[in-house]
């Protein structure tokens, strides 16, 4: 099984247990990091290499889950506009033409 037939096979159930965890461990990682950093010296200068290359590689992930969600999202935001001109026409005609 490929890897994109795994993603597409993901349970409802898993998907929303693997948002909300990945909240609360996003925000552990960022105090995680922000302990590493404080506690380098100066001298630490190879730590701190790999350290902002692990940084900037768990920005590019949690970037790629925003652009994920984002794009789940499109499909709904493409009926948005239609849905409130429908609606304002209906309330529209209905002001229009109701007996007085």
């Amino acid at each position: 099984m490929s890897l994109t037939d795994e993603i597409k096979n993901v349970s409802p159930e898993d998907k929303a247990r693997f948002d909300l965890e990945h909240e609360t461990m996003s925000k552990n990682r960022v105090v995680a990091f922000q302990k590493r950093l404080d506690a380098m010296t100066e001298s630490d200068s190879s730590a701190v290499t790999v350290l902002r290359d692990r940084l900037e590689l768990q920005i590019k992930i949690e970037e790629l889950i925003v652009k994920g969600r984002e794009a789940e999202h499109v499909k709904w935001k493409v009926y948005g506009p239609t849905a409130i001109s429908i609606i304002a026409l209906a309330i529209s005609l209905f002001a229009a033409f109701r007996p007085h």
